[in-house]
């Protein structure tokens, strides 16, 4: 909390569900109540505004149900409660870490899906017209995970062990750790020159070939698709989370994201979801938008929203994307190798800013501790199992929006499980241009990734940065 307050007229179709709450900074909330009592919103001098939010709640998740498959029940709608986005903080969470708490009639950030869709958008596929309805408890979100015995043990084995989700011998493989000597994490660097066969253009065969090459290396096997077997199991849904803020100009591409799915379909994968943030990033980097069926579906955090509950570890508190808690069973993280005008560079651990609501609050101190903490939050931490850094095409200054002055092609990817390792090479790779272009290193310009350092730590272990420990291979 800035210790301001927000308020708007109902009338305000732009801003409309923003509430005046009252700020209290510095304040530890010891109890759920306590904090229902602080931020309650003001819906007695908004009952019309009210009244539409609770709507709007009712029919996204309505519209959640339709997009998952989820049989529907018209009479079904009668049993919602209008109010889905009530928050429970964690006891002794300090209320100023968050950034902006609401509960009761305001919906979470993009949770509100309209209908019907605009007309003239002929690339989006949202199979009709109409929402269902459904009872918010009967979402698939909502139910309970039924965690078998031996689902159960399994977890609770890889935690004893010192897994997590995405380090070398951790939970991230999905059949074991076999794939660098031990102790260290294996980076896997691939590159064509010939991947251009134009000045903009990716020959996706070519691609293909390097990523083949760089899964083998990964995982030492003999053909790719032993390799994607080490990564997902048939029956997953896998989630292909992209980054296309700098919209086509330097995005992950379309073609690699082509080759991907090819890949895992040939792996027994029937179900995958391409996402990022927003439709409309997607759509700029040259994405098609489907919503709905099965096979290969692919739309923004704004079709689905985000949890209602908050997640939290150290100075990270957010709401976590329902594409990634409640649709995907594993997670394929395909950031780009780019600067960062305030992180210093944005690659594998940042990438995951994509799956929460308030990216925008952790960008202080060059995002240190907040870009370790993100990659923390249970939902990210033990979903993620791989990064495949598309560095097709590289940015060395001006991130991360697309600067083409300032980008060259590396026509290569970085393959690993360790997105520490992979982030303390990649951003070398960055520092090694940005001096062959004679410019200052990100240090000299208070930019230097220290979060990156801060994921290696005692309290994160999310991977290392000792260059003593990171096997680099270069196929």
């Amino acid at each position: 909390f800035s210790g301001t307050k927000h308020a708007s007229h109902p009338a305000d179709g732009a801003r409309r569900g923003t509430r005046q709450v009252e700020a209290f900074p510095g304040l530890a909330v010891e109890d759920t109540r306590d904090l229902e009592r602080l931020f309650r919103p003001r819906t007695d001098a908004f009952p019309a505004d009210a009244q539409r939010s609770a709507d709007q709640s009712r029919a996204a998740s309505a519209d959640a149900a339709h997009m998952l498959g989820k049989p529907t029940d018209d009479t079904s709608a009668q049993a919602s409660s209008g109010n889905s986005c009530g928050l429970t903080i964690p006891l002794g969470w300090q209320a100023d870490k968050v950034g902006v708490l609401y509960k009761g009639t305001r919906c979470p950030p993009g949770s509100a899906v309209k209908w019907p869709p605009r007309l003239g958008c002929a690339k989006k596929d949202r199979g009709g017209l109409s929402a269902p309805k459904v009872a918010e408890q009967d979402l698939p979100m909502n139910r309970k995970p039924n965690l078998s015995r031996r689902d159960f043990l399994g977890f609770a084995g890889a935690l004893l062990m010192g897994g997590g989700c995405n380090g070398e011998g951790r939970r991230g493989d999905a059949a074991g750790p076999d794939a660098a000597p031990e102790g260290k994490s294996r980076v896997v660097i691939c590159r064509d020159a010939k991947l251009r066969p134009t000045k903009s253009g990716l020959d996706s065969g070519r691609l293909l070939s390097i990523l083949d090459r760089a899964m083998q290396a990964a995982y030492d096997r003999d053909s790719p698709l032993e390799a994607w077997k080490r990564v997902v199991r048939p029956g997953e849904v896998v989630g292909l989370k992209v980054n296309c803020l700098a919209g086509k100009g330097n995005s992950t591409t379309v073609e690699l994201v082509d080759a991907i799915c090819e890949r895992l379909q040939q792996a027994g994968i029937k179900d995958i979801v391409v996402w990022d943030r927003l439709n409309a990033d997607l759509e700029s980097a040259r994405f098609h938008i489907v919503e709905r069926g099965q096979g290969i579906r692919c739309f923004g955090n704004d079709v689905l929203g985000y949890e209602s509950e908050l997640v939290a570890f150290g100075s990270a508190g957010s709401l976590v994307s329902r594409t990634l808690t409640q649709v995907c069973d594993a997670v394929v993280n395909l950031p780009v190798l780019k600067d960062h005008g305030i992180a210093g560079v944005t690659i594998a651990l940042k990438s995951m800013f994509g799956a929460i609501h308030n990216p925008n609050k952790y960008h202080l101190n060059v995002g240190d501790p907040y870009v370790a903490d993100v990659s923390m939050l249970p939902p990210i931490r033990q979903k993620v199992r791989l990064h495949i850094c598309d560095a097709t095409t590289a940015q060395y200054e001006g991130g991360p929006s697309f600067m083409p002055q300032w980008t060259w092609p590396y026509n290569g990817l970085l393959v690993s499980r360790d997105p520490v390792a992979l982030d303390h090479l990649g951003w070398q790779i960055i520092e090694k241009k940005r001096g062959a272009m004679g410019m200052k290193p990100l240090k000299e310009l208070k930019r230097e990734p220290t979060y990156i350092a801060t994921a290696a730590d005692a309290k994160h272990r999310l991977g290392t940065n000792d260059p003593n420990r990171i096997e680099v291979v270069e196929v």
